[in-house]
C-alpha cells in the first residue's frame, strides 16, 4: 500500500526521486502512463501514474479481459496503452519521466508524487496546491 506525498523536483534531466518506501521490491521496472481522469480534463488537472511493472502487467490482463466490443472500453485500453512508458529506476532511486509525459503532466520544476493504494500519483506541485486550494474553498 503507497500513501502520503513526497515533494520533490523534477531535475534537469527529467527525472524524480522514488521514495524508498515506494520502490519496488521485486525489480526495478515501472510502468509511468497518463492520468486516468475523464476525456474533458482541463490541462492544469493533468498528472502521471506510475505502477510496478507486475501491477501494471495485472491491470493490463484485467483490463483486456473485459468485453472487447464496448466503445468507451476501448477509447479507454487506446489511451492507456499508448500513453505507457516502460521505465528503469536508477541506483539513486530515480526514474526519468519520458519528455512528452513530462509535458502532458505540466511537470517542471517541483513535483508533487503521492502514494494512492497500487500506485503513484505525480501532479505539477503548483497545479495540485492551487486545486486543493480550491476545493477548500468550495
Amino acid at each position: 500500500m503507497l500513501l502520503g506525498q513526497s515533494r520533490n523536483n523534477l531535475d534537469s534531466k527529467g527525472r524524480i526521486f522514488v521514495p524508498v518506501k515506494w520502490r519496488p521490491d521485486t525489480s526495478d521496472h515501472v510502468v509511468v502512463l497518463i492520468g486516468l481522469n475523464p476525456a474533458d480534463v482541463k490541462k492544469e488537472e493533468r498528472f502521471l501514474q506510475i505502477l510496478r511493472y507486475e501491477k501494471f502487467v495485472e491491470f493490463a490482463k484485467d483490463l483486456t479481459s473485459s468485453r472487447p466490443s464496448d466503445l468507451s472500453l476501448m477509447r479507454a485500453k487506446r489511451k492507456i496503452f499508448s500513453s505507457a512508458e516502460e521505465c528503469t529506476l536508477d541506483k539513486q532511486g530515480r526514474i526519468l519521466i519520458p519528455q512528452w509525459l513530462a509535458k502532458y503532466a505540466n511537470l517542471k520544476d517541483e513535483v508533487l508524487p503521492c502514494g494512492v493504494e497500487d500506485r503513484i500519483l505525480v501532479w505539477n506541485c503548483l497545479l495540485y496546491t492551487s486545486d486543493a486550494a480550491d476545493e477548500e474553498d468550495s
